[in-house]
């Protein structure tokens, strides 16, 4: 299954699973991305926020990385 053909389903119950498989596609993921706890974390916080999420830039990201090691 494509991104393309995922993306044209219309099956609002399934909006977040499509979602994240056409993340896994369109990104290269394995499957077991789902699986890994970091992945779980990330969507867990994601999940609690009101406003959305504040997805850091590439040099914001490149710092944080960088500021970690």
């Amino acid at each position: 299954m494509t991104a393309a053909s995922i993306s044209q389903l219309q099956q609002s119950t399934l909006d977040a699973h499509l979602a994240m498989v056409e993340w896994l596609i369109t990104t290269n993921q394995l499957l077991c991305a789902f699986e890994h706890p970091k992945f779980k974390n990330m969507i867990d916080i994601a999940s609690r926020a009101t406003n959305g999420v504040n997805v850091p830039g590439y040099g914001a990201a490149c710092c944080e990385i960088v500021d970690m090691f």
